[in-house]
């Protein structure tokens, strides 16, 4: 078990790390946890216990599986429903449908807002693709 103090200080360094993905974008549970040097079980306890007085802007849910699952915890839902009000493609399964393109692995330097060219993306970070299919316009 942690002592309450490293678990306090976990838990504000998980706030400002979180703090810095922006809208339509997510980062891999294990992404996070490596970034904070503590294991993923750690993370997802510190990411449910989010939300409370303060930390209503506090973006947990832009936090997924490494594969881009949503978990299956209670706020499952929600975090369902954030996602997509992101921008984000999110399937029945509960899967972010563009996770290769839209996860950030390294949280000290997210991007500011989304890439319009591929070019423009800095390192690691690859922008969305269109939500049209030109060539199948009926799909």
């Amino acid at each position: 078990m942690l002592n309450p103090t490293s678990s306090a200080r976990a838990r504000k360094d998980l706030i400002a790390l979180v703090g810095r993905i922006p809208c339509g974008w997510v980062a891999a549970i294990g992404d996070v946890s490596r970034q904070l040097a503590t294991y993923q079980p750690h993370v997802a306890q510190l990411l449910a216990g989010l939300g409370g007085d303060g930390e209503a802007d506090v973006p947990w849910w832009r936090v997924v599986a490494d594969g881009g699952a949503v978990g299956r915890h209670p706020r499952r839902d929600e975090q369902i429903k954030l996602l997509k009000a992101d921008g984000l493609l999110v399937s029945g399964a509960g899967i972010v449908q563009e996770m290769a393109d839209r996860r950030i692995k390294d949280l000290s330097a997210p991007p500011s807002e989304p890439f319009a060219r591929a070019s423009d993306a800095p390192d690691g970070v690859r922008p969305a693709r269109s939500r049209g299919m030109k060539s199948h316009p009926g799909a």
